[in-house]
């Protein structure tokens, strides 16, 4: 049931009545402005680089992390629209993994989007292909708008449904754009030249607030 990203985003436009948008459309136009950032590598990032609470996404959702390139659907393993990781989730809830801006929330529930203080926004989508049950098995907690606190309730789903549906549940959690802040002592030049780092060996487990990826600046070559 995979599909490639234009054909995702169409289906997230009619799953929307066309009242707006689709939700990857919105994605891909934010997008347009900028490159995306580096991949996520897997494994524990360089003990080097410090890694401060503003520089940390934590994991929305408990279970086992999938690296992004083996996520059954073009549309995220490509990298199109962020980088990050897919987890196999072990659990029924989605919670916000930072203080920020519910930015967008698709009108079926299976995914959203959210935006930090410092610029950086994130995707959260459940499951492959879910567009297409129309919101069966799934249950928003917020409203797009709304302000989120760390460890709220942002979805709860089905996931027994889903997977009795034949749906995958994986849940992909990508960075859609990187913070706008830096370090003072960078260049101005290095604004969008993001690193994301894994926290987790890929089949590692999680749970819900652990950390899940790391984002820090590469460093100019000299």
């Amino acid at each position: 049931m995979s599909t490639d990203h234009r054909e995702t985003a169409e289906a997230e436009k009619a799953a929307g009545n066309g009242k707006k948008p689709g939700f990857f459309s919105r994605i891909i136009k934010k997008k347009e402005k900028g490159e995306p950032p580096e991949a996520a590598g897997s494994g524990q990032p360089d003990s080097a680089h410090r890694h401060t609470p503003d520089r940390t996404v934590s994991a929305p959702v408990s279970g086992r992390v999938i690296p992004l390139s083996q996520v059954p659907d073009e549309a995220f393993s490509s990298g199109v629209l962020g980088q990050g990781v897919g987890i196999m989730p072990d659990g029924e809830t989605v919670c916000a993994p930072f203080d920020g801006t519910v930015d967008m929330l698709s009108g079926t529930g299976h995914a959203i989007g959210l935006r930090r203080g410092d610029g950086m926004s994130l995707l959260i989508h459940v499951g492959i292909d879910t567009v297409r049950l129309n919101g069966q098995g799934f249950q928003a907690a917020v409203k797009e708008g709304a302000r989120v606190q760390t460890g709220d309730t942002l979805i709860r789903f089905d996931r027994t449904f889903l997977t009795q549906e034949g749906y995958d549940p994986t849940v992909v959690i990508l960075i859609t754009e990187p913070p706008e802040s830096r370090p003072e002592s960078l260049p101005a030049g290095l604004l969008s030249d993001q690193e994301i780092t894994c926290a987790t060996e890929p089949d590692g487990t999680v749970g819900i607030g652990d950390p899940l990826l790391y984002l820090r600046h590469r460093e100019a070559q000299a």
